[in-house]
């Protein structure tokens, strides 16, 4: 109260996404035959984005795995203390993050403030994008989705912006804790893992072990690196994949 903004003074807020962006009707039909064709598989997903290349749970990590040749990614959802939801693995903050306490006592706008931890001159964090967000980049990439939903409580508002995206066809695993009814829906149509996560003891750098897994039954195989198994599957090694960042301001 009683501040003056001069008229030379200038003010910039960054905004963030908490509602789906617009489509036309021709961009949702060709996005559902895309989807519908990444679900033929084999289906390649990465666990947290391709972390091999960018910081986990990232939309940078998200569009380098569909870049690098997968077909979707895990991701990992919790809620900010002002009511977000956004990709984020760890209940605390201090694993990645320069930050202390838990991300749901943590703003949005206190995560912005955030520095990485780095490994080896590699960060582990980039400002988390809001679930959202994730979905539009989501529609324009055709990205199939693994929904880890890490605390209870976010069902219903992941239901509404799944609806609000018209995005239940790009979501092919749920993991079943803190989400009983969101695999209740009628639209959820899973698809199965042909084995457990190829990222533990780094399988999915290992030809072999990558050609072993996609022989067995199932639809999919989780990867933290796409590139031996998109090799394996005879995929091109590199499609740009572009995608569009917008800020409010």
């Amino acid at each position: 109260p009683g501040a003056v903004v001069r008229p030379a003074d200038q003010v910039l807020v960054q905004q963030y996404d908490t509602g789906i962006s617009e489509e036309t009707a021709a961009a949702r039909e060709a996005r559902h035959r895309a989807v519908a064709g990444r679900r033929r598989g084999p289906v390649v997903m990465a666990h947290r984005g391709a972390t091999a290349v960018a910081p986990e749970n990232s939309i940078e990590a998200c569009v380098a795995a569909l870049t690098y040749g997968a077909d979707g990614c895990e991701i990992d959802l919790r809620r900010t203390r002002d009511g977000i939801l956004v990709l984020f693995h760890d209940d605390s903050l201090d694993r990645i993050t320069d930050g202390f306490g838990r991300v749901s006592e943590t703003t949005y706008r206190e995560l912005e403030s955030l520095r990485p931890r780095l490994v080896r001159g590699r960060p582990l964090f980039s400002l988390p994008p809001t679930f959202a967000a994730l979905l539009d980049v989501a529609r324009q990439q055709a990205m199939l989705l693994h929904l880890d939903l890490k605390e209870p409580g976010l069902e219903a508002d992941v239901a509404r912006l799944l609806d609000e995206a018209d995005a239940w066809d790009h979501v092919v695993h749920v993991n079943p804790e803190n989400a009983a009814s969101l695999l209740r829906n009628p639209r959820l149509r899973l698809l199965g893992y042909k084995v457990p996560g190829l990222y533990q003891d780094r399988q999915d750098m290992d030809p072999a072990a990558v050609t072993t897994a996609l022989a067995i039954p199932g639809q999919m195989i989780l990867v933290d690196d796409p590139r031996v198994a998109t090799r394996v599957l005879g995929r091109p090694p590199l499609q740009s994949q572009r995608y569009t960042k917008t800020m409010r301001i």
